[in-house]
């Protein structure tokens, strides 16, 4: 398992955000982590559910995609905003990880992708996935939302795929950010290309995840736990109802597409 980390908030770091310096190390984020995980390519996003995204519609990909059903809702929201359908393939109850043997099983003329998911930064079964993923020509994507750090067979998670997806908060608790590596390089240009078309990061919430960020940090005594307190109380009365209006349009963009058939 990969260990939650408290956030760093040296000052540097705040000078550096608001003087806009991170736009200028965004390349080098992106290098520096392909090389990390053993990738040729890299592309920083606004999050790992818009990397997943950006795979799965850069791809151009039809039919169905495997993924494991113990995840949450930003995990298979891309798959479906990408004109796919998730194909939902059963656990191993020992590793909590989608099991291989019945992946293998499922595999149909629909199928076209596996997407497997690390969950709890515990590395799923990544040879037994490849052969499959190989054996069949199927696209492999690694979501390693919450496996960053995490190896298996002495290798980091992410390497093994043909596109891995990261998220840049859960382990490296940054302010938000997601990366989405691979070999292939026209794969990522396309990527980009799309990525060109979404709006951009209100500042107020990119703002407000600082700020956050910083009280987590000085929690820990009374004045620090009371201003984080009424930083997240303010914020969670502010947004309640644009919350429960997004959480209704998904839900029912769902359900439409669930009953849709497939191209």
């Amino acid at each position: 398992m990969i260990p939650f980390n408290r956030t760093d908030s040296g000052i540097n770091i705040i000078g550096a955000f608001i003087k806009g310096y991170f736009r200028t190390y965004i390349s080098s984020l992106e290098d520096a982590f392909a090389r990390y995980i053993g990738k040729e390519h890299a592309l920083f996003t606004s999050s790992c559910r818009s990397a997943l995204y950006l795979t799965y519609k850069s791809l151009k990909l039809k039919g169905e995609v495997i993924v494991s059903p113990l995840t949450c809702s930003t995990a298979i929201l891309p798959i479906i905003c990408a004109g796919l359908k998730p194909h939902f393939v059963d656990i191993n109850p020992k590793t909590f990880n989608v099991d291989p043997e019945k992946i293998n099983e499922s595999v149909t003329n629909k199928t076209c992708a596996i997407q497997a998911i690390h969950i709890g930064g515990n590395p799923c079964d990544m040879r037994a996935i490849e052969e499959i993923a190989e054996d069949h020509n199927l696209i492999l994507v690694e979501d390693c939302a919450q496996a960053l750090g995490a190896e298996y067979e002495g290798k980091k998670v992410g390497s093994f795929g043909d596109i891995s997806c990261f998220n840049l908060v859960k382990n490296m608790y940054g302010i938000g950010g997601g990366i989405i590596l691979t070999n292939d390089q026209n794969m990522l240009l396309k990527a980009k290309e799309i990525q060109l078309e979404f709006d951009n990061t209100p500042t107020s919430f990119v703002y407000y995840r600082l700020i956050r960020n910083i009280t987590e940090k000085i929690r820990g005594n009374s004045l620090g736990n009371a201003f984080h307190c009424m930083l997240m109380s303010s914020r969670n009365l502010s947004h309640q109802g644009e919350r429960l209006i997004k959480e209704e349009e998904d839900c029912n963009f769902l359900q439409h597409t669930m009953h849709t058939p497939a191209n």
